[in-house]
């Protein structure tokens, strides 16, 4: 892999290479998801670089939550692609794993997902939640839902999302996308302000917690028709994690919510089709039928399996009967390839930052300016003319000449020069070891 690509020309090689997922890690080969497996190329990506990445791909209030939590989630277009990047620290170094996602929403056909799931959907109130593991489309498949809920009705849908993956357009609905922490400071918050806001459809991105399980079932019990997600290996599983979310003295009410709420589980997961070379969701559906009502009433989890194993008349899927249906299906929608954005040549000089430094009077000779490789926002430094009791302290702290930052739009960074002559700059973690080099030689 050529050591100077750019995030751009890692994303375009997955996609080339069909892949889902993308992982970044220093000194690892670049590896990608390929039909669910792993696939590794040659040529690994630097630490420094993944530093650049992530100053250029982040806000400044991301790089402080990335800071202060060691990770990130957040949603870019780069080159034409819709990516969810989440940036995390390992081991001490920048770590990225994207997920490509499909730049249009696709319907329920197009997903290749059984017709029942549309008829769920007509239902004006109650609880639909799509459970999964991490990676099993289940935002894809939520996405679906909501678009076909738009084609078909006249409905106000309000989604509230951490982050927001899929843009959504209004067609016969009208829909409100918000992000948690951009929109609204949290999944609680959001639902407390959406049932202020006349909705007719919730989509709650995930139930993270207890408050956000009670607040979604109540939202569920005042007409509304919930769509929510959450984490689990089976549809069982999801109830029974949402009942030992909350204390033991609370269960009961939790559980009498489900029952009265409920409209199906969906449990999901993906699998890969050879004689196709695609990805498809083979799910399992548990219906909220009167025996299923009762049993979650009863606080009976452990009967679910039956239910579902002979629920087949009322439309329930095991995982089994549902794969069965897959290999029936003779019909099957491939996605559309993505359309690249193309890259307009530009000359090298373009990804160089011109670093303008000027060493204290008492240090001797001017610095002549310089310019360094490196994939950040051009930012110029001038370091302060200091008097003669500033130059005795561990530290001289130089900021940028915020008059010319304002008037270009650059980024305001702060840096440090040690009496040892070490250079610090906090805002952006880059190798300065060439700029130390170059400070001593003129300062001596």
């Amino acid at each position: 892999m050529n050591p100077s690509m750019s995030l751009e020309d890692i994303i375009r090689l997955g996609i080339e290479q069909k892949a889902t997922d993308i992982h970044l890690e220093a000194k690892t080969p670049v590896t990608f998801r390929v039909s669910g497996g792993l696939k590794r190329m040659q040529g690994s990506v630097e630490a420094s670089v993944l530093r650049a990445f992530a100053t250029k791909l982040l806000t400044e209030e991301q790089m402080q939550t990335f800071r202060s939590r060691g990770s990130v989630d957040l949603c870019r277009t780069v080159s034409g692609i819709q990516c969810r990047i989440n940036v995390m620290r390992s081991d001490h170094v920048t770590g990225f794993a994207i997920r490509l996602l499909s730049s249009a929403v696709n319907s329920l056909e197009g997903c290749n997902l059984h017709p029942c799931l549309g008829e769920l959907i007509e239902r004006e109130s109650g609880l639909i939640i799509l459970t999964g593991p991490t990676g099993s489309g289940k935002t894809t498949t939520l996405a679906a839902l909501i678009d076909a809920i738009n084609e078909r009705d006249s409905r106000h849908i309000i989604t509230l999302e951490s982050p927001i993956e899929y843009r959504h357009h209004s067609k016969k609905s009208l829909i409100r996308q918000r992000e948690i922490g951009a929109h609204t400071p949290s999944y609680e918050q959001g639902l407390l302000d959406a049932l202020r806001e006349d909705p007719d459809v919730l989509v709650v991105g995930e139930m993270r917690d207890p408050e956000a399980m009670r607040l979604t079932l109540n939202a569920a019990e005042t007409g509304h028709l919930v769509l929510a997600t959450m984490h689990s290996a089976s549809a069982v599983d999801a109830v029974y994690r949402m009942m030992m979310s909350f204390a033991p003295e609370r269960q009961s009410t939790i559980l009498a919510q489900i029952a009265d709420t409920l409209v199906a589980v969906i449990s999901q997961k993906l699998t890969y089709r050879s004689d196709e070379r695609l990805l498809v969701p083979c799910c399992e559906i548990l219906m909220g039928t009167y025996p299923t009502r009762n049993i979650i009433r009863k606080g009976d989890v452990s009967k679910l399996p039956s239910i579902l194993q002979t629920g087949g008349p009322e439309g329930m899927f095991t995982f089994e009967r549902y794969q069965g249906w897959l290999d029936a299906k003779s019909t099957w929608q491939h996605p559309a390839p993505p359309k690249l954005t193309p890259v307009e040549p530009s000359d090298d000089s373009d990804d160089e930052v011109p670093l303008t430094m000027v060493a204290p009077r008492n240090h001797g000779a001017e610095i002549k300016p310089r310019r360094l490789r490196v994939e950040t926002p051009p930012t110029e430094w001038v370091a302060p003319e200091p008097d003669d009791a500033s130059i005795e302290s561990d530290e001289i702290e130089q900021r940028t000449n915020k008059s010319k930052v304002a008037s270009s739009g650059k980024t305001q960074v702060s840096m440090r020069i040690h009496k040892d002559g070490r250079i610090e700059i906090p805002e952006l973690d880059l190798d300065l070891d060439e700029i130390v080099k170059e400070f001593k030689n003129r300062s001596e």
